[in-house]
């Protein structure tokens, strides 16, 4: 017994909760007026729970003034509450110590304050006055949602999502969270991933109709973008912002594009005059958010649009080095950096707006070995191994290469570990890449070569192909046996083609072996 009540004891001292019944102390309910803490000027009682419940005409809002203050730090404190409710959901303000703090305003035309202490040390406690003032309205812009209380912003992309971050849940409240069928007179937004829309959307909270998002300034700015082929999504990208997806179970839910889709048809898209009229990419979510079905070639392999800031495939290694790639953890910075950018385990992406998806090996950074959307051919791996080399030729804004005696300086890397003997090889610290003076230009000129003379074969082999194909075309399928034979050569020459890619490839890999690039991680 004694325990327990020791543990009661203990329990009250450390949570120092052990306080009385909530009291009612002062209901004030004209427009203006001023309370204070119970005995003011002298201290306030231990062991205390008092609220004031304020509330003026409406549609005012309350502003709280404290004239004096001094309340215990820590242990003891006020409690400043949007509305008559005591629930910690509508806290405006939670306060203690001798500074007396600034105004607090309500949303609406009640506030409730409240003190509350602990069993031992008081203090003089507070003395506040209040009045009731017009209503501002907040200006909430592109990306923001205006709250019903009329002076609360939040973004755009926390309406309807099952959580309440309006003070007054107007932006979880079922009449603002409706799903609808996207109109017929969207022509350009028929046909998407979806069917249900909601609105107002993220360019304009006040746009809450069909004809006010037509009418809007910059519509036909966005429906112009909507038909360039910068990027083979952006017309539904456009569509996925201007009529937001609406998901209807279990629950209504708006989403919002994810960001990702946005910076990768931003990099493809930016260029294009109609791109001004687009909003920002910040302003879309990286979770819970409204993406495409991952892009396919016609042989159902994966691929990446853009320059695949999007791509969200499974693909995990370096082609050249032939190892799997490192996980993104294991450099937390890419992660903070790029909370986006979807970055999990080891898989290839491109955070950093480079050509392509990539990843870092032990070896090095590395393009990753995925198809092009547009380029489902026999060929595309022969073009990636042609892209990294080029990229790895070319001196890069934040790597550059010098020669230093037979070692490679990089700018920004722990250069006074690569200490080299006589012979240019490693003494100590990090490890050396040693590229022969004149190599790095020898092997681009052999490559390039080889591009060209390999890129002529392709052409012709193609030129003969279509030959042969309009040829069996021409013979109107009367004779199945000398079509046969005409689809048989063209398919032997598609096949000699290959071969020689192949080839070519082969020579390729040990070219890109022995100009690997270091590892490098950015800062």
């Amino acid at each position: 017994m004694w325990t327990l009540v020791a543990s009661v004891v203990v329990a009250c001292f450390v949570l120092s909760k052990c306080v009385s019944s909530q009291t009612l102390c002062q209901s004030l309910t004209a427009d203006s007026g001023s309370f204070s803490s119970q005995n003011y000027p002298n201290n306030y009682p231990n062991d205390h729970d008092c609220r004031y419940e304020i509330s003026v005409s409406s549609p005012k809002v309350i502003k709280l003034t404290f004239t004096d203050f001094e309340v215990e730090n820590d242990f003891d404190h006020v409690y400043v509450y949007d509305g008559n409710t005591t629930d910690s959901n509508y806290l405006l303000a939670e306060l203690n110590g001798a500074k007396i703090p600034g105004p607090v305003t309500s949303t609406g035309s009640f506030m409730t304050v409240r003190l509350v202490t602990d069993s031992e040390v008081n203090w003089k406690g507070f003395q506040a006055s209040y009045a009731a003032e017009d209503k501002v309205l907040a200006k909430c812009g592109v990306g923001e949602y205006r709250c019903a209380n009329g002076v609360t912003c939040i973004n755009a992309w926390k309406r309807c999502d099952g959580n309440s971050d309006c003070t007054d849940n107007s932006d979880e409240d079922a009449t603002n969270c409706v799903c609808e069928l996207i109109p017929s007179s969207l022509t350009r937004c028929r046909g998407l991933h979806y069917r249900r829309m909601t609105l107002p959307n993220p360019l304009n909270f006040d746009h809450t109709k069909v004809t006010q998002v037509e009418n809007s300034a910059g519509f036909n700015e966005l429906m112009a973008l909507a038909d360039l082929d910068c990027h083979p999504r952006v017309r539904d990208l456009v569509c996925a912002t201007i009529v937001p997806r609406c998901k209807s179970r279990p629950t209504h839910r708006q989403l919002l594009p994810c960001r990702s889709w946005c910076e990768e048809v931003k990099s493809s898209c930016e260029h294009e005059n109609a791109w001004s009229a687009f909003p920002s990419c910040e302003i879309f979510p990286h979770t819970n958010c409204n993406n495409i079905v991952a892009s396919k070639t016609p042989e159902n392999e994966e691929c990446f649009d853009g320059n695949g800031a999007n791509y969200r495939g499974d693909e995990a290694r370096g082609p050249v080095a032939g190892v799997d790639c490192e996980r993104w953890d294991s450099d937390p910075r890419y992660i903070q950096l790029y909370p986006w950018a979807n970055l999990v385990d080891n898989k290839c992406r491109n955070p950093e707006n480079d050509t392509r998806p990539w990843c870092i090996t032990p070896g090095g950074f590395e393009y990753c070995d995925i198809i092009p959307c547009n380029d489902g051919s026999s060929f595309s791996t022969w073009a990636l191994l042609m892209g990294d080399l080029t990229k790895k030729l070319k001196d890069e804004e934040t790597t550059k290469y010098t020669i230093r005696k037979n070692a490679t300086d990089i700018e920004g890397y722990n250069n006074a570990a690569m200490k080299t003997d006589g012979h240019g090889s490693p003494s100590g610290g990090d490890p050396i890449i040693i590229i022969r003076p004149g190599m790095q230009n020898e092997v681009a000129a052999t490559l390039g070569g080889l591009k060209e003379s390999v890129d002529d074969l392709k052409v012709s082999v193609s030129q003969l192909s279509g030959s042969i194909d309009g040829l069996a075309k021409a013979s109107g399928g009367d004779d199945e046996e000398e079509v046969g034979e005409y689809a048989l050569l063209a398919s032997v020459l598609d096949r000699l083609s290959l071969v020689i890619y192949v080839i070519a490839i082969v020579v390729a890999v040990p070219c890109t072996l022995l100009i690997g690039r270091p590892h490098i991680i950015p800062e």
